[in-house]
């Protein structure tokens, strides 16, 4: 039987001889590389061994996947190849690798394992062939770019964009022919990565729209986003998203005085929600907070594991393994939060795991110590950390954990961006883009989500198709806007001027480089940087 599957040509040499320190650094860096994207998939089996051939006599432009015994095999040459595209040249090394993962994420060597597993059945022999004609290889390889490509994208390499101009200068360094048997051509192949780039562009609002239910509070609406996200392009992000939606939404089950501190969850695009709970949950509400906390801790634990240096991750985990009572492991948790976000020099981020760490030594009457955490997250995210410490000094005046209206300013004046309120989306989004998400259940409806964003408008309506039928819209000023809003608050003022004009939000949210400032009365959500200064605001109609 054939025991390879060659993804990009056919010729080979033999490899080893003895490698200088160049060679063998290019190796480490496969091997790396190969390592990330491998982690990155959620699957419970272990990845094949990987292996570089150098070359010999002449570049050896092979790499293939041979599943007699499960390894993945890079050639020298296709690793030279990736460097000739300077800044993206990792990205390269990252699609060819995606690639040959694939086949085997995608069982693309079963027939292979069927035969010898049952080399005496004459089925096997058929299975076998069946798996070597052309237009069955052609399959396999099309599949493999295609989930190739999405998988070094997962792993956070920017394969789809380099692709096309990749699989166009193989062809060529290689003189592999355009049409090659078994193969699709050389257009298909550039084709599928335009495409595939294509579609995850599509699926950004989609993104974004869920980000912005979260913030509301839509948190069941919200999951179907991330599980329409989730078919294509399964990522540590959605994970971490649909995981803090879940966390957010089980806080709100908490009776009135249980929830103290102003818990920074941490949804990724800088986005941090903390609203208020659900209604109408009855007798089961402990229940149902439990598998909402349950549901988020298996979400995050599967986020960790496709990458162990997401910080983002590490600190909702720690907060979700809090409220289920696992004060030491929430420690560890919000422990190494802080280690990798102190890598990356992530000053806010660091900021959220010492105030993560802080809500973990009050709840454990742990006083001083929180004190102490909590001043140290002053340093970057003073707003949030005040919220805690005031809470954790003066237990009466705790914050609760729900909406509350009462701080807040009634301006009585309409708010526009660029002379356009959110009213008027629906008429002025008539060309816009428009996506359906499909129903699975009654908590996760059919949507519409509309959106559009160019010089003068960035907007997106959200269409809920429950009963009664709901539109959530939300119209966004952009962070290089040059306008102010009707009380005189412009990119670069302080939280005090936010503050004087609308009084205290309802709500406050935290990111990883910014907070959200959410106010019901007038429905406005202000965002600051990590100097309480604002970047910018949305309006939203609920």
């Amino acid at each position: 039987m054939k025991k390879a599957f060659v993804i990009l040509c056919l010729f080979s040499l033999a490899a080893t001889a003895g490698e200088t320190a160049y060679q063998k650094l290019k190796a480490k860096i496969s091997l790396e590389v190969y390592t990330k994207i491998a982690t990155t998939i959620k699957d419970s089996r272990k990845q094949p061994t990987f292996n570089f051939l150098y070359s010999v006599y002449e570049p050896y432009y092979n790499a293939y996947y041979d599943p007699s015994n499960n390894t993945i095999n890079l050639g020298e040459g296709i690793y030279d190849l990736t460097r000739t595209f300077g800044k993206d040249s990792i990205n390269a090394l990252a699609l060819v690798l995606g690639h040959e993962l694939a086949h085997f994420y995608k069982d693309h060597g079963w027939g292979y394992s069927f035969g010898t597993a049952n080399e005496y059945l004459k089925v096997s022999e058929k299975i076998y062939k069946l798996q070597l004609t052309p237009a069955h290889k052609v399959e396999k390889e099309s599949q493999a770019d295609y989930y190739g490509g999405l998988f070094g994208y997962m792993a956070g390499y920017n394969t789809l964009a380099v692709g096309a101009d990749f699989f166009s200068k193989f062809y060529a360094t290689a003189k592999v022919p355009d049409v090659t048997t078994g193969y699709p051509t050389k257009q298909e192949r550039m084709s599928i990565c335009d495409n595939s780039l294509a579609l995850l562009k599509q699926l950004i609002p989609v993104y974004e729209a869920a980000n912005y239910l979260v913030l509301l509070g839509e948190y069941e609406k919200a999951a179907s986003l991330y599980d329409h996200i989730m078919v294509t392009f399964p990522s540590r992000e959605i994970y971490n998203n649909e995981a803090a939606a879940y966390a957010m939404a089980a806080l709100g089950l908490f009776e009135d005085g249980q929830i103290k501190y102003l818990y920074p969850f941490t949804i990724d695009s800088d986005t941090r929600m903390n609203a208020g709970g659900q209604k109408g949950l009855g007798e089961d509400k402990e229940q149902k907070r439990k598998e909402y906390l349950e549901t988020a801790r298996d979400l995050l634990e599967n986020a960790t594991k496709m990458d162990k240096e997401y910080a983002a991750s590490f600190l909702n985990l720690a907060l979700v393994y809090e409220l289920l009572g696992e004060k030491e492991l929430a420690l560890a948790m919000a422990g190494k939060a802080y280690s990798l976000a102190e890598k990356e020099k992530n000053i806010m981020m660091m900021a959220n795991a010492s105030i993560a760490k802080g809500i973990i030594l009050a709840n454990d009457n742990r006083k001083e110590e929180a004190k102490a955490e909590f001043t140290k997250g002053q340093t970057g995210n003073k707003y949030v950390a005040d919220i805690n410490l005031k809470s954790l000094l003066k237990p009466s005046g705790a914050y609760v954990y729900q909406s509350d209206v009462s701080g807040e300013k009634h301006t009585g004046l309409e708010e526009n961006i660029n002379s356009i309120d959110a009213s008027l989306l629906e008429a002025v989004l008539g060309d816009a883009k428009v996506l359906q998400i499909k129903k699975q259940n009654d908590e996760k409806p059919k949507m519409k989500i509309k959106s559009k964003s160019d010089a003068l408008l960035t907007a997106i309506v959200i269409e809920t198709y429950t009963y009664p039928k709901q539109t959530i819209s939300f119209l966004f000023t952009g962070y290089n806007y040059e306008g102010a809003s009707t009380k005189g608050v412009k990119v670069g003022s302080p939280v005090t001027k936010i503050h004087s004009e609308y009084g205290k939000p309802a709500r406050i949210v935290t990111g990883t480089n910014r907070n959200y400032l959410i106010f019901e009365k007038t429905p406005i959500i202000f965002i600051t940087d990590k100097n309480d200064k604002v970047i910018g605001w949305m309006l939203y109609i609920k």
